[in-house]
């Protein structure tokens, strides 16, 4: 019944973004979603017993599907290869102390790019 409820508001206020606002309130919209997605996705990580960057890896999430937007102006590999050199850096300084630690991070940093590629880009062809 909570579905529903949410779907008798959701639906005609996404109508509404889409019909009368700019495509920028879109965009707005649609990067709302794929940070919910992601935090979702890196609770769900973290009962596996994941240690997620989950601010970073919203951001980037962001960033990508912002580039099916700004697609005259930003690429999607450029932005996917920018969060494969910041996601292992960022796991490095959170794992300093070496040895166990560092491999607990490889789970990580494979949940990080997990939702950077299945939320941020695909939520980034509803922009397309």
């Amino acid at each position: 019944m909570k579905r529903i409820l949410t779907a008798i508001v959701g639906l005609p206020l996404l109508f509404a973004v889409i019909k009368y606002l700019p495509p920028l309130a879109f965009l707005v919209l649609v990067s709302a979603a794929v940070i919910l997605g992601c935090y979702e996705f890196y609770a769900i990580a973290e009962r596996r017993g994941f240690a997620p960057h989950k601010l970073l890896g919203a951001l980037l999430g962001v960033a990508v599907a912002s580039t099916f937007f700004f697609e005259a102006r930003l690429s999607t590999l450029d932005m996917l290869c920018a969060a494969t050199l910041l996601v292992p850096m960022a796991s490095l300084v959170r794992g300093r102390n070496g040895g166990a630690q560092l491999q607990a991070e490889l789970g990580g940093i494979a949940a990080t790019f997990t939702a950077v590629m299945f939320v941020g880009l695909l939520m980034g062809y509803c922009l397309g």
